[in-house]
């Protein structure tokens, strides 16, 4: 027999299921717990790495005889009977041990792992966590909705579901199509902006500019989210030079104006060396002040091909742009100064699982030798990244936590003036 084309997704089995133990009248001794990652940006990014946590949960079901549902909120639902007290104590303390485990993968620090997990007891319970289940499965649909409708307007099929069955090699015939459907897209679709802030005193932040980046997940989810575009550097340099001059593209034709302050774009050193640049460079001028955008560079690109890195800063320097080397991080600046680099700006990366690297002895002295108004943390997404920056004198932060910061600040909409 065929297998069915449109299978149920998790979200309409979460649903099918929970209908059944209602109908059924078993619904003690179950109980539920939902795992909110709260944070679906960071899996969207690391789309791989809630895998590796759903296969750990799913493997500790497994042995509960429990019932485990991934949704495309991020959220992982597990449903389990629970005889006594002690077999509930015991499922508590093996899940917490096992999120502490893959904190890497979660990017839930220690202290927000409990706050992650949502219990609900079906014997007092059950009609919140229906309630949950159907604004679940309708979240889902909006998702599907939205993303149908954007490749429609792009001229292509309608999206697999969410969450497929399979991981996709990354390959040159799914890179032809992901190039066809992203040439006709609305750029509003994928193109995103992060600010870049000073840390004024304490808390206080002040944006100084604007990232302007298309997401490579993003344009993945839309399309086809389990496939792997990470796994194939050569292709994936290949979609950067896509998404580079569709970038310039956007920007000669007026998409960001004049009004629009000082801004970053990322471009690859190849693009930088190109035709397609030359012209960007004689067109936007009208537009936007060249004084007013810095080029961001991949540090992939430096290493790679010292002697083309040179060649693409000598022509942007000269042009008038400022320059930022990307993606540097602390063990980077113990082979190599900034002068070196040559580069306007350093953007060094803060990563969660090399935490202690910020706290090696002598970087300070180093960033300080780079310049420390020239650095800028990035990825900072967490309390614990924006402290240890700033204890190695950096006033420059971009992330999640640094937005969270920013949304605090800002004053409530309607707020009389004082």
């Amino acid at each position: 027999m065929d297998a069915p084309t449109n299978p149920r997704t998790d979200e309409e089995t979460l649903i099918s299921d929970i209908d059944r133990i209602k109908r059924t009248g078993n619904t003690v001794p179950r109980m539920a717990v939902v795992l909110s990652m709260k944070r679906s940006q960071w899996f969207n990014r690391r789309r791989e790495n809630f895998y590796v946590v759903f296969h750990a949960i799913r493997e500790m079901v497994g042995r509960l005889e429990g019932s485990v549902y991934q949704l495309a909120n991020f959220d992982i639902v597990f449903i389990f009977r629970v005889d006594n007290p002690n077999q509930f104590e015991s499922v508590v303390t093996e899940l917490d041990d096992l999120l502490r485990r893959h904190s890497v993968a979660t990017g839930l620090p220690d202290e927000e792992i409990e706050e992650s997990c949502t219990w609900y007891n079906f014997e007092t319970q059950f009609n919140d966590f229906h309630d949950y289940a159907r604004a679940a499965l309708e979240d889902y649909k909006s998702q599907q909705d939205a993303r149908t409708r954007a490749l429609q307007r792009a001229g292509a099929n309608a999206p697999p579901p969410l969450f497929a069955q399979n991981f996709q090699a990354f390959t040159a015939s799914s890179l032809s199509a992901t190039e066809e459907i992203f040439g006709r897209s609305d750029i509003k679709s994928f193109l995103r902006n992060q600010p870049i802030c000073i840390a004024l005193t304490g808390n206080q932040l002040r944006p100084i500019f604007r990232e302007y980046y298309f997401s490579v997940n993003d344009v993945r989810n839309l399309m086809q989210p389990r496939l792997n575009m990470r796994g194939q550097r050569g292709l994936l340099q290949m979609l950067f030079r896509t998404f580079d001059h569709r970038l310039l593209r956007a920007l000669q034709e007026g998409y960001l104006g004049k009004t629009s302050g000082n801004i970053s774009i990322n471009l690859t050193v190849e693009t930088v060396l190109s035709d397609k640049f030359r012209e960007f460079d004689q067109r936007i001028g009208t537009f936007l002040a060249k004084g007013n955008i810095i080029v961001e560079l991949p540090r992939f690109d430096v290493f790679a091909d010292l002697e083309g890195y040179n060649r693409a800063v000598d022509v942007l320097q000269k042009a008038g742009y400022r320059t930022l080397l990307d993606g540097l991080t602390p063990d980077v600046l113990t082979f190599f100064r900034r002068a070196d680099l040559r580069a306007d700006l350093i953007k060094m990366v803060f990563m969660k699982d090399h935490a202690e690297d910020w706290k090696m002895r002598g970087l300070g002295a180093m960033l300080a030798e780079a310049d420390i108004n020239r650095v800028i943390m990035s990825r900072c997404e967490t309390p614990l990244a924006f402290e240890l920056g700033q204890a190695v004198g950096i006033r420059m932060f971009q992330g999640w936590h640094i937005d969270a910061l920013m949304r605090a600040q800002a004053p409530a909409v309607g707020a009389p003036r004082p």
